[in-house]
Formats: structure tokens, sequence, C-alpha cells
């Protein structure tokens, strides 16, 4: 059975429009810590396509205030 392609791409969009509803500012600060600089530039990436635009700054700072010294998002001393 062939998939069809126009249904596929609908059901991924219904996906990626409720996950990116279902986070909280707050999921977002713990998590953003948690991925490594791609994954967060990928999930940031998602959430503005979305339209999501602060969600993906939120998860954006989460994420670089814990970013080390030669990480993609370090900027200085985070302290």
């Amino acid at each position: 059975m062939a998939i069809d392609q126009g249904a596929q791409n609908a059901e991924i969009v219904r996906a990626a429009r409720r996950l990116g509803q279902e986070f909280h500012s707050y999921t977002l600060t713990d998590l953003g810590p948690a991925l490594t600089c791609t994954e967060s530039d990928a999930l940031s990436e998602l959430l503005r396509a979305l339209g999501l635009q602060n969600h993906a700054e939120t998860l954006e700072a989460a994420h670089a205030a814990d970013d080390e010294e030669g990480d993609a998002h370090w900027e200085g001393d985070n302290e």
C-alpha cells in the first residue's frame, strides 16, 4: 500500500503544531540546558515555523545560559 505523501505531510504538520502548543515557558526553560546546540537550534526553528517566536526565544535563552566556553551559543561569563 502506497503512502499518500500529502496526507502524511498534513499529519506531520498537525503533530508539530500540537507539540509547539503544548510547550509552556517553564518546560522550555527546563529543557533548554539539556539540549545540544544543534537540538536547540532545530527545535527553535520548528517553533518559529509554527509562529511561536516567544517559545523559540525562551528555549534559546535557557539553552545559551547553560552553554560553556566553546559551545555555539556561549556568550561569555554567564554567571
